[in-house]
């Protein structure tokens, strides 16, 4: 599969409501982003749960509340909430057609918009852990100018232990 089309790319990337006010944007959180000022379209098939959401964000805010060295165990609570949006979210979706599906509500380029960075970088990673498709993390203020930026934090090896139902470890 091209991530290409005639018209140029299904999915020109992510990024978030402070960083891109400009493209085909299409918002992928709980409220649409309505909280953020965003009044654009919405996808809301790709939303976590909201107790999924919950206790990962309860769980992130104990650890930041202790001192120390907590690397491990930030990327154990990150595992628990990748298996759990994999499985209440992810896997209904076929990946290699998940771009499609997009491609046939919102045209090309689109830019997938969330205020939470696991959330966005998560629906990337899935969809080139099975495609080989990069997604990248954008900033867009004008209208077909785009920045490419880092993406930041990587999950493709999660969602693949995931998708191949090895164990996530201790629970937190």
């Amino acid at each position: 599969m091209s991530r290409y089309t005639e018209e140029g790319p299904i999915i020109l990337g992510t990024g978030s409501y402070e960083n891109v006010k400009a493209g085909n944007t299409v918002s992928i959180d709980i409220m649409g982003g309505r909280e953020f000022g965003y009044n654009g379209r919405a996808f809301t098939g790709l939303v976590p749960p909201q107790e999924i959401k919950e206790e990962y964000e309860r769980k992130m805010a104990e650890i930041a509340s202790i001192r120390g060295d907590l690397k491990k165990l930030k990327e154990i609570v990150i595992r628990e909430y990748i298996k759990s949006y994999y499985e209440s979210v992810l896997k209904k979706f076929n990946p290699e057609y998940l771009p499609y599906e997009l491609q046939e509500k919102f045209g090309n380029g689109i830019i997938l918009l969330s205020n939470d960075q696991i959330d966005r970088r998560i629906i990337a990673d899935y969809i080139e852990t099975e495609t080989g498709i990069f997604i990248p993390e954008i900033i867009s203020y004008q209208e077909g100018i785009h920045t490419l930026i880092s993406p930041g934090p990587r999950y493709k090896y999660m969602l693949y232990k995931e998708k191949s139902k090895v164990s996530f470890g201790p629970k937190f």
